[in-house]
């Protein structure tokens, strides 16, 4: 769920006064406050110019963006997928295999016709808690896994590549030597996701260390973008991520790829269910 400081940042802008955001939000009016120095904090800037009109500064301006972009993604998630169905399947996708993975299975609302289909969003731990209760019946995500407990089906590969801002300060840039890479400023997926791992591994085989940049972690791919402006760094996202507010860097001998991996239990009584929703992904092309 978005952060609720960022929500109270959007509820302010829209309403223009601290009292009608606190009632909007069941909220009291010091707590709408709090968040706001919260989000200062927690960023190193200051959103609004003028308190009393509350007019944002430049800082203020990037981080509502990116605000409003996670609220979007929430709302576009609660819209599941929904169609004439052989079966109801419930999906659970990792943050930063949302984009790559919905691009695909959604193309020419193919998978709708077939099935019907509850896409959700969580961190890959949680995940896995609702895969073995029960609550899920797919995994779909970029991390390692226990193949003990997990029967997988490979999906696809993707590439994974440098990332800026088309009007930052990389903006004419197009290639960057190892040299910038260790000045810049740089936003990294979470610890706890594939891409991490896959970066991490990538730079210590490639010889590449980063000295004296400023390191920001992300857990989605929407805040990795959103950090991206606000910092003015380079950030790593999958290639398929890449739109059009953001400019791909090239990086000499740096073209890490992921798997991205359907997960299931290895013990679970659903045959036939994994055999149908296996083969309707296949027909539309989602499985390489």
């Amino acid at each position: 769920m978005i952060d609720a400081k960022l929500l109270t940042l959007i509820t302010l802008v829209e309403e223009k006064k601290y009292i009608k955001t606190a009632d909007k939000l069941f909220i009291s009016q010091p707590a709408v406050t709090q968040h706001i120095k919260a989000l200062e904090k927690e960023y190193d800037i200051v959103i609004f110019s003028n308190k009393k009109t509350l007019e944002l500064t430049k800082s203020g301006a990037m981080l509502l963006e990116y605000a409003k972009s996670i609220k979007e993604q929430e709302e576009l998630l609660v819209n599941t997928i929904k169609n004439q169905a052989l079966d109801t399947i419930n999906v659970g996708i990792t943050p930063f295999a949302f984009k790559p993975v919905f691009k695909r299975i959604n193309k020419d609302n193919k998978l709708q016709a077939k099935l019907e289909v509850n896409l959700y969003v969580d961190s890959y731990d949680i995940l896995k808690n609702k895969l073995s209760s029960g609550n899920l019946d797919f995994i779909v995500c970029d991390n390692s896994f226990d193949s003990s407990k997990y029967e997988s089906v490979i999906l696809f590969s993707e590439r994974i590549i440098l990332a800026a801002n088309q009007t930052g300060k990389y903006k004419d840039t197009t290639r960057l030597t190892r040299e910038l890479l260790q000045q810049a400023n740089i936003v990294m997926p979470s610890d706890d996701t594939g891409m991490y791992q896959v970066i991490k591994e990538t730079l210590k085989y490639k010889n590449i260390k980063l000295k004296n940049n400023i390191l920001v972690k992300a857990n989605s791919l929407e805040s990795v973008l959103g950090l991206t402006k606000l910092y003015d760094g380079v950030s790593y996202i999958y290639e398929s991520s890449l739109d059009e507010d953001y400019k791909r860097l090239d990086l000499t001998n740096f073209n890490p790829s992921q798997n991205f991996y359907l997960l299931y239990n290895r013990f679970s009584d659903q045959s036939e269910k994994t055999i149908n929703f296996i083969k309707v992904l296949k027909e539309i092309g989602t499985l390489e």
